[in-house]
């Protein structure tokens, strides 16, 4: 915008007639510290495999890693990187307009009955159906029985602290292997 060394003016009036200060002039961008860089990698690595994962799930999943990071900062940077949890957005299934009658529940039963099995199809959903778009039932089935040992093995729950269901119900008696993601995972060690 200013060229410092082409203008007859000194730096003063330019920066007067455009409404800017001075030190925007001569301020020189530092770029992303060495550390930002190496967790930024990190980070697009769990993106790429789950994209779900949020500011909380994502700060968890770098303690798991012995990375020493809050909340603000994998925020800062997520944002930094153009990157966002994919999530199904508040009300989705709301009717738009006249043409959609809405029916009431007519089942008898107490609330939460099915509360943890519809949560967990929400998850099956959104996680992988929605995102993968399966064309053929074997490809379903594949991708399916992969997620189940990712979301009982590898996924961070919040509900369970951020552990997995195996680590929660195993406890001390898993040990790291690959998982089909590639990346280290828990699995129960021989009995």
């Amino acid at each position: 915008m200013i060229e410092p060394d082409d203008c007859p003016l000194s730096i003063r009036a330019p920066c007067d007639l455009l409404g800017v200060n001075r030190s925007t002039v001569y301020y020189q961008g530092q770029g992303p510290k060495d550390s930002d860089v190496a967790v930024m990698h990190l980070i697009d690595e769990q993106y790429t495999r789950t994209p779900y994962y949020g500011v909380e799930r994502m700060t968890a999943w770098l303690h798991r890693l012995g990375i020493r990071i809050g909340h603000n900062r994998v925020r800062r940077l997520l944002r930094l990187m153009g990157l966002e949890a994919i999530y199904p957005k508040p009300r989705l299934s709301r009717p738009g307009g006249p043409e959609h009658r809405v029916y009431p529940y007519l089942l008898r039963g107490r609330a939460f009955d099915n509360i943890f099995v519809e949560r967990l199809w929400r998850s099956v959903k959104y996680e992988e159906v929605y995102l993968k778009e399966y064309g053929v039932v074997d490809e379903a089935r594949c991708g399916l029985r992969d997620y189940f040992t990712l979301y009982n093995t590898d996924r961070l729950h919040q509900s369970l602290g951020y552990k997995t269901p195996a680590e929660v119900y195993f406890g001390d008696d898993v040990t790291e292997t690959v998982s089909p993601y590639g990346v280290p995972c828990r699995v129960l060690c021989e009995m």
